[in-house]
């Protein structure tokens, strides 16, 4: 999503194309993307750690703190976006599915009020995660 908070053009459903824009953000500090997995089916998964960069010009009229980034929306949503707040961080899972007969980007967020508090809640946020189970299928590449 760009600041217009409209889907960011030229950017695919897919898992490395979001990762790839993400990482364009200078208001965002973005993590390498490492493999994981979702599910039961163990899905593969890009999975980076998203984080208000220390230089970022605040991008809400009502944020609350130095910085607040909006970054993410789905289709149908309206006015509806997902961003992050200083000193929050977010851990998006990401997986490139196939159901209904079409490819679909399969995002999974794990929010933590800053670094201490994801990792804190990480272990109980990964075992709910491993044991999703839905009538998808890994996308193919």
């Amino acid at each position: 999503m760009g600041k217009d908070r409209k889907r960011a053009a030229g950017v695919a459903g897919t898992a490395s194309e979001l990762v790839a824009w993400l990482r364009t953000r200078p208001n965002l500090q973005v993590s390498t993307p490492r493999s994981g997995s979702i599910g039961t089916a163990a899905l593969p998964t890009k999975v980076v750690d998203i984080a208000i960069s220390s230089t970022a010009v605040n991008e809400a009229s009502d944020c609350p703190v130095r910085a607040c980034v909006d970054f993410l929306t789905w289709p149908n949503a309206g006015d509806n976006v997902y961003g992050i707040a200083e000193p929050s961080v977010l851990r998006l899972y990401l997986s490139d599915v196939r159901y209904g007969g079409r490819n679909h980007l399969l995002a999974i967020g794990v929010e933590g009020g800053d670094q201490t508090d994801l990792k804190e809640f990480l272990p109980e946020a990964e075992r709910l995660i491993a044991s999703a189970d839905a009538p998808v299928s890994q996308a193919p590449s």
